[in-house]
This record gives C-alpha cells, sequence and structure tokens, in this order.
C-alpha cells in the first residue's frame, strides 16, 4: 500500500509509545512503516525537502502530540508518553480525530495562536467546531500557503526553545552571543566572545558592544530557566546596572517574565532601558537571523503582470 495520510499516523504513533519507552522519530517512522506494510519504494518516498514522507509525518505526529500534551521530550530528539497521553489512549484505542486533540486547550492555543496576529484573523468567540473547520473550506489557496508557513514556524519555534532549554549553560551563552553578532551587536565575533559570559559580577553575565565602533555598551543577563522570572529578579539586574553605571541592559531567558515584571519594566523611571527577551522571543529571533537554522525548500508565488499584456 502507499504511504498513508498523515491523520493515520496519529493512532500508529500513540499505539507504540504507549509501550512507555522513550523513542527516537526515526525508530518510530521504522516500526510504523511495517505496521502499514509498506514497500521499500514507500519507505523511500521523499518529500520536496528530502525528508521521507514516513518521517515527516511522524515527526508532525509527534509535534501535535506535543503540543496537546500527550507526549514530551526528555531528551534531545527523543519522545515518551505522558501521563495525560497515557489516559488519551485508553479512550482512544483505535482512531484519532483532529477534534480529540481539540479538546486540549494547549493544542487549541497552537493551531489559532498564528492567526490572532493577522488582520481579521478569527477571534477568542471562535468555537472549537468553528477552529477545525478544513483549511480547504474557509481559505483561498494563497492563505493556506500563508497559514501552512505559520504553522510549521510555529512547530519551528518550539522545537529550538525545546533545544535551547537542555543545553549547557556554557553552550546556551555561545547561541546568545551567535544571535547578538548575527543582529549587528557586539562587534565582530571575536569581541562578543571575549566579553559574554566572562564578568559573572553583580548579575551580569556579559557586556557586548552596541556597534562595530563600540560607542556604548549593554549589559547582558542571559540565563536558562525553566520557571517563570519574576520582578525580583529583574529588579536586581536593573540595580546591577546602575553599579555599572551602564544605562542600557538585555535580559534573555528561556523562560518566562512575569506581569509583574514586565510591569516593573515598563513603569520604571529612570535613564536605564532594558529589554525582555524570553524564551519565544528568543526562539523566533534566532530562526529569523538564520543562527541555528537551514533553508529546506524556498517558494515562489508569482502573479501575471497585466501591464506586460496591455496593448500599446
Amino acid at each position: 500500500m502507499s504511504v498513508p495520510p498523515f491523520t493515520a499516523f496519529w493512532s500508529a504513533v500513540l499505539r507504540h509509545i504507549a509501550n512507555g519507552q522513550t523513542w527516537t522519530s526515526a525508530e518510530l517512522a521504522e516500526v510504523i512503516a511495517d505496521d502499514f506494510k509498506l514497500s521499500a519504494a514507500d519507505r523511500a518516498d521523499t518529500i520536496p525537502s528530502g525528508r521521507t514522507r514516513v518521517l515527516d509525518r511522524v515527526l508532525w505526529t509527534c509535534t501535535y502530540f506535543r503540543q496537546a500534551g500527550l507526549l514530551e521530550s526528555p531528551q534531545r530528539g527523543r519522545v515518551r508518553i505522558t501521563q495525560r497521553g497515557l489516559d488519551f489512549q485508553q479512550k482512544h484505542p483505535g482512531s484519532v480525530e483532529r477534534d480529540d486533540l481539540l479538546q486540549f486547550p494547549e493544542f487549541r492555543d497552537f493551531k489559532t495562536r498564528k492567526k490572532r496576529l493577522e488582520p481579521g484573523a478569527p477571534n477568542s468567540s471562535e468555537t472549537v467546531s468553528e477552529i477545525s473547520t478544513s483549511l480547504e473550506e474557509i481559505a483561498s489557496p494563497s492563505e493556506v500557503m500563508v497559514q501552512a508557513y505559520q504553522t510549521i514556524v510555529a512547530a519551528l519555534v518550539e522545537d529550538v526553545l525545546s533545544t535551547l532549554k537542555q543545553l549547557s549553560p556554557t553552550r546556551f551563552e555561545q547561541v546568545v552571543i551567535d544571535v547578538l553578532v548575527a543582529m549587528g551587536y557586539g562587534g565582530t565575533q571575536e569581541d562578543a566572545e571575549r566579553v559574554v559570559g566572562r564578568t559573572g559580577d553583580g548579575g551580569i553575565d556579559g557586556v557586548i558592544k552596541e556597534d562595530r565602533l563600540g560607542l556604548d555598551t549593554i549589559y547582558v543577563q542571559a540565563k536558562r530557566w525553566k520557571n517563570t522570572v519574576g520582578r525580583a529578579e529583574v529588579a536586581s539586574f536593573v540595580g546591577s546596572l546602575l553599579s555599572f553605571q551602564s544605562g542600557k541592559g538585555v535580559f534573555i531567558t528561556t523562560g518566562m517574565y512575569s506581569a509583574d515584571a514586565q510591569r516593573y519594566i515598563d513603569q520604571m523611571k529612570t535613564d536605564k532601558r532594558v529589554v525582555l527577551i524570553d524564551g519565544p522571543s528568543l526562539a523566533r529571533l534566532i530562526i529569523e537571523h538564520g543562527v541555528g537554522v537551514t533553508i529546506t525548500q524556498t517558494y515562489q508565488i508569482k502573479r501575471m503582470d497585466s501591464d506586460y499584456f496591455a496593448e500599446i
């Protein structure tokens, strides 16, 4: 048989991870290909990016399940079922439908967060049934392309952030250096490496040039945190800027900032300018500036030039 539709992989992946073992995507792809009794040609069938169709559908299934809280990644490149996943599998031993995943708020947010940023996007009053309507029924081909792209980016943000949280402190600092330099800060790579992650003084992890001329400096705190960063931590960082007589700082974390911490920065009545970068924002900056990501496909969307065909 040919490679089954994407949704057919959902129940297959769920059935295998229900044994509680830790799996790689490649291992899941292999056993599921056996389940479907795929031929060698079907197993080798690839999508335009070069990835096999079977592995691609397994990877996206794992992404969906992770967003729904059905599985987790204890290590990079590996997944295992959660207690929610075990409970879900007992209730859905046969097939899994999209509406089954939409019962979880995290999955609904994953599927709709990209739309909330678009002009004329659906609002929060939409019902689950409206959200689950197929794109083919509610969008033009151009809109489908845009929404598909945004889904891919949203998943990539989650993958990058998950990886950042598992890096060693030293490697995380190096990633921060690469991002800041890619954004135009820090002078040269060598300049940035000499200063970031070297001070360890007063809550400051590093100092980086604002530009190649070094006319001003920016003090950096880069923390690989899983928990919420509160006002106390941010206030401590601001206090450290005072001791260094600096007016600019960037606090970067893989976690999130509390509302109180954000209000503290927004209402700060000093000449200090501090930017808070949370985990999702850092992941998006990494993607935007091409750090640690690779372009796999490029599409050109063209339209007819009416002026060219006009009679002269």
